[in-house]
């Protein structure tokens, strides 16, 4: 778990009410766009989307130091 997933963790231990508060209605209208989607427009709903099926990189060279982690 990455330093937000334990601040998360943390305030919802403390205040249960207040997080969920803030995640309706910050976090879920940060998902949303006024966009329209074609009906030829790709998802990912069923299947992976060509060319998106893996993962490349390490983990080691794209860590940010941590401030929450001893």
């Amino acid at each position: 778990m990455g330093d937000v997933g334990r601040l998360l963790d943390w305030s919802q231990r403390l205040s249960p009410g207040l997080i969920g508060f803030a995640l309706a209605h910050i976090a879920f209208r940060g998902q949303r766009t006024d966009d329209l989607k074609t009906a030829q427009a790709p998802d990912a709903l069923f299947e992976p989307m060509s060319g998106y099926e893996c993962i490349n990189g390490t983990s080691t060279t794209s860590r940010c130091p941590a401030c929450l982690t001893g």
